[in-house]
């Protein structure tokens, strides 16, 4: 007998293992670039090429005006053309280095002229967002650090103050106009924003004033610069030309050193050599035909009365036109404003010292600290304080201070008889929404009395009994004929559109007044009489046209 093998068992799936790993979520950090950096980042390099452009163009035509000038020596046209690295090194602040002598005089009209370039070249990007713009700083500091590196006569790492300088400037610029102007930059505080503006207006009188300064010693020596041209040899127009550009791009410079004379410090013409409104020198000075125009002659430091008088002219114009409301915000604007003064001090005048050789010509300029502190005292603090003796609190304050000290002995402030009432001048001088918000409030409170007096004379009085009119000697046709007047009169004003103006009260004759103390209340009263003493609790909140109803109602009960 067959049998089968039984079947052997199937071996089963292994079991399965499942093994889980947890992550804890960490921080994550996400640099994200604002939309249109890209724009500002080649706004920053094309200012820094069309900057390297404008002087390797300047060198060339100089060195192509002048090349048969003996005074070139072994220059070629190829060290012309690298003359332009350099140069932008020199202009952006570093010293040219050139046989062991350090020149360095920076041309502030040049870095001025970038600044404009760059923040035209930054409206590409006014469909962007503001932070985007800040991205011109470093492309354009990069770039020039490259650039001025490639120079032969100058360090790159020298030129930080303008390669940072400019391109901050800039980039500020177009931020607060991309941001709606330095109002909304001020956050709402019209002291602030007012502060800035008068700032920039204090810069723009200081730069007006020593330019006008300068003007006048240009004419007044004319024939000194154009004696000492004639020592530079020059053979050609253009020559000439390219001499008076070179000397325009330092007007700022020129500038600085007439308000440095005009304040008092005075300017350095070589280090032995002070000119100034109570010092001059005699020694030689050098083949610059600018120079020639240093005053000679000493009027003496009465000439600091000048800018003096015109801050204090400033302050006092700018304190009364612009004036504030409380004293302490025109404290705190004024001090906003000189604030800015000081910081643009700070940037300007140490372009205006240069160093051109050794000895004495390792010093040419003013002395930074004096002529600061000078400017600032003279020009800032006297601003400040014309424009705070102007405002009209500080005039009354003062005119406090001259009553009391005109009192006796054993008086006190006390014992002075009640001041004038507070001048108008502080009403109209108001500024802000809250002298709108309390002139507001004293209009609605006149109205409301106007309109309660109103009220009061709209209800008639009650009628009178037949002998009320005898005991006070009128007719009583006569005087119901002047109740009908009168309801008519108020008839008519209760049509006529109510005034906003204050309303004065309506005079009461003298038959009502005598006849108020003997009136009685008739015994048979009207229905419109009962009507109106029903309603007599709600008639001091109705309207004023429910009066004028009631009191027609009464009269044709009569």
């Amino acid at each position: 007998m067959n049998e089968s093998p039984a079947p052997s068992p199937q071996p089963g799936p292994a079991p399965s293992t499942r093994t889980t790993t947890y992550v804890a979520p960490r921080r994550t950090i996400r640099l994200t670039m604002p939309d249109g950096w890209a724009h500002a980042v080649l706004a920053g390099v094309e200012a820094v090429f069309i900057a390297w452009a404008l002087l390797a163009c300047g060198a060339v035509g100089a060195y192509a005006t002048v090349a048969s000038n003996p005074w070139m020596g072994k220059a070629s046209w190829e060290s012309a053309f690298r003359l332009g690295s350099d140069l932008l090194g020199f202009s952006l602040g570093a010293p040219l280095n050139a046989a062991g002598v350090a020149y360095r005089a920076v041309p502030t009209l040049f870095l001025i002229i970038i600044i404009v370039i760059l923040r035209l070249l930054l409206r590409s990007g006014r469909g962007f967002p503001a932070s985007a713009l800040w991205f011109a700083v470093p492309a354009f500091s990069t770039v020039a650090f490259l650039i001025v590196g490639g120079g032969s006569y100058t360090h790159w790492w020298q030129a930080y103050p303008g390669a940072l300088g400019v391109p901050l400037i800039a980039s500020a610029w177009a931020y607060a106009d991309a941001k709606g102007g330095w109002k909304t930059l001020a956050g709402g505080r019209d002291w602030l924003h007012e502060g800035l503006r008068q700032g920039f207006i204090l810069i723009l009188v200081t730069v007006l004033l020593s330019g006008a300064a300068l003007t006048w010693t240009l004419m007044a020596h004319a024939e000194e610069m154009k004696a000492i041209h004639a020592l530079l040899l020059t053979g050609s127009r253009s020559a000439d030309a390219l001499i008076v550009a070179v000397q325009a791009l330092y007007a700022p410079t020129w500038i600085a050193w007439a308000l440095a004379w005009l304040t008092g410090p005075g300017v350095w013409i070589g280090i032995d050599a002070l000119h100034s409104p109570a010092a001059t020198s005699s020694e030689p000075i050098p083949g610059i035909p600018v120079l020639g125009a240093v005053p000679t002659s000493t009027p003496g430091m009465i000439v600091v009365l000048i800018p003096i008088l015109v801050a204090a002219l400033s302050g006092a114009v700018l304190g009364r036109v612009r004036k504030r409301r409380g004293l302490a915000d025109q404290v705190r604007t004024g001090g906003v404003a000189v604030s800015l003064f000081a910081l643009v001090l700070v940037v300007w005048l140490p372009t205006s010292v240069l160093h051109l050789g050794i000895e004495r010509m390792s010093r040419l300029g003013p002395d930074l600290l004096p002529l600061f502190f000078a400017v600032l005292f003279e020009i800032g603090a006297v601003f400040l304080l014309a424009e705070v003796c102007v405002h009209p609190r500080f005039i009354e304050f003062l005119r406090l201070q001259w009553r009391i000290s005109r009192l006796g002995p054993g008086q006190t402030a006390r014992d002075l008889a009640p001041v004038t009432p507070r001048s108008s001048a502080l009403d109209d001088g108001a500024r802000g929404d809250e002298g709108d918000r309390a002139d507001a409030d004293e209009t609605e409170k006149e109205d409301d009395l106007a309109e309660e007096a109103r009220s009061s004379q709209a209800l008639d009085p009650l009628p009178a009994a037949d002998g009320d009119h005898e005991a006070c000697g009128g007719a009583p046709a006569e005087q119901a004929g002047a109740d009908r007047v009168r309801a008519d009169a108020t008839g008519a004003e209760a049509q006529a559109p109510r005034a906003k103006a204050p309303v004065p009260p309506i005079p009461v004759p003298l038959e009502e007044v005598l006849g108020e103390a003997t009136r009685r209340i008739p015994a048979v009263k009207s229905p419109a009489l009962q009507a109106a003493e029903g309603r007599g609790a709600s008639t001091a909140g109705a309207p004023e046209e429910d009066d004028e109803a009631e009191t027609r109602m009464r009269h044709d009960g009569e």
